[in-house]
């Protein structure tokens, strides 16, 4: 039974993932990191994907890693990190917390360079962390480096390592498909097209990556949106000016510094006609730098069923359930209204569970929560 602090964690340490997966930039996934840190009385925090076979190493993310170290480990130590050998070698489970001086007995990397040069060099004695599987065929790395005087992972913090690096796994498994979308621009097209919603994509200067159809609709004839020699425009003038200061947009393209997404506004046609927009901080590739979502304020208010069968991988049965679960069904109702067995809609509402990476009902409506927009009537103001 978990403590009310320990859900209150967990909670929060689900937005701060999938906060990062709204980004789609891995370094987002900082907060999250220190978040795990924190819990277990870590120093630092370490994701990164490792080769089995192979001295491959990619880093995602860190936190509070030293100036200096992460370059030293990078340049002579990565290619050579024998703590997944040890990690295969004691036969410990993928997602299974482990920690030096407990389940990993640490002798074999002793007389190692490793050990006898970056851990002393940095004043480490122990580690802990997690290995898990990913679908593209690495290896995903939670380390957590402690100090000499910090001692060794406590047995109660287990559980927390495997449930944060469940999270982990999901949240780079969902920008690695991103990725793959970098040079395949029809495919990208085509998914945005099937969206109920609009969607437009634009890079630091403003201008139109990539437009779905429902997008492309509020331009010109009245409509909330309009098209200045390829940049995106707004029929009201300091609606524009507004979300061009804030989102730092500039004839000069440079990075942006800070990705800062301003708060929902309104936009509306000629007609009335009112439109909420959502502003995501997106690098889909390496030129898109924002996401804008456009919803029709009278269209059917979109549920979260969609946005969580892509995270989570679903099966079409596993959609089913899962979208009546997030209207108030029970598992006897679903299987009335399936055709099903109850025992069947409590396997597949598990195995749901099991690819959200969630542990009950109040996580699940919160991580769902996380894709119902706030379709307000009654907000009128076009940006706070």
């Amino acid at each position: 039974m978990f403590k009310s602090s320990d859900a209150a964690w967990r909670l929060e340490y689900i937005d701060a993932c999938y906060a990062a997966t709204l980004a789609n930039d891995a370094s987002a996934l900082s907060p999250a990191l220190s978040m795990v840190a924190g819990r277990v009385g870590a120093a630092m925090a370490l994701l990164q994907v490792m080769q089995p076979c192979g001295p491959a190493v990619e880093g995602i993310a860190s936190w509070g890693f030293p100036d200096g170290m992460l370059e030293d480990y990078g340049a002579h130590f990565a290619a050579d990190d024998p703590w997944l050998r040890l990690f295969l070698s004691n036969r410990l489970h993928w997602g299974q917390a482990a920690s030096t001086g407990e389940e990993i007995d640490i002798s074999p990397v002793i007389n190692t360079g490793y050990y006898n040069e970056f851990w002393r060099r940095w004043g480490l004695l122990h580690t802990s962390g997690t290995f898990a599987e990913l679908a593209s065929g690495g290896v995903l790395n939670l380390g957590l480096p402690r100090f000499a005087d910090a001692g060794t992972l406590q047995r109660s913090h287990q559980d927390d390592l495997a449930f944060a690096t469940s999270h982990l796994v999901r949240v780079v498994s969902i920008q690695q498909r991103l990725g793959a979308l970098q040079a395949d621009n029809e495919r990208r097209q085509s998914i945005l097209d099937r969206l109920d919603f609009g969607v437009v994509l634009i890079d630091g200067k403003g201008r139109i990556n990539l437009i779905n159809l429902n997008a492309e609709a509020l331009i010109g004839n009245g409509g909330p949106l309009r098209s200045n020699g390829g940049a995106l425009g707004f029929r009201d003038d300091d609606t524009e000016q507004r979300l061009r200061r804030q989102l730092e947009l500039s004839p000069l393209y440079r990075r942006i510094r800070s990705r800062t997404a301003p708060d929902p506004f309104v936009v509306s046609a000629i007609n009335g006609r009112r439109w909420m927009v959502f502003v995501l901080p997106w690098q889909c590739t390496t030129s898109d730098q924002w996401a804008l979502l456009f919803f029709d304020e009278k269209a059917p208010q979109p549920d979260a069923t969609a946005a969580l069968a892509v995270l989570g991988a679903l099966t079409t049965a596993e959609t089913g359930v899962l979208q009546r679960v997030l209207l108030g069904l029970n598992s006897s109702e679903i299987a009335r209204q399936r055709g099903t067995s109850p025992e069947t809609v409590r396997s597949q509402i598990k195995s749901i569970m099991q690819k959200l990476g969630v542990h009950g009902q109040s996580e699940l409506l919160r991580l769902a929560s996380r894709y119902r927009p706030p379709l307000t009537a009654d907000d009128t103001e076009p940006m706070g």
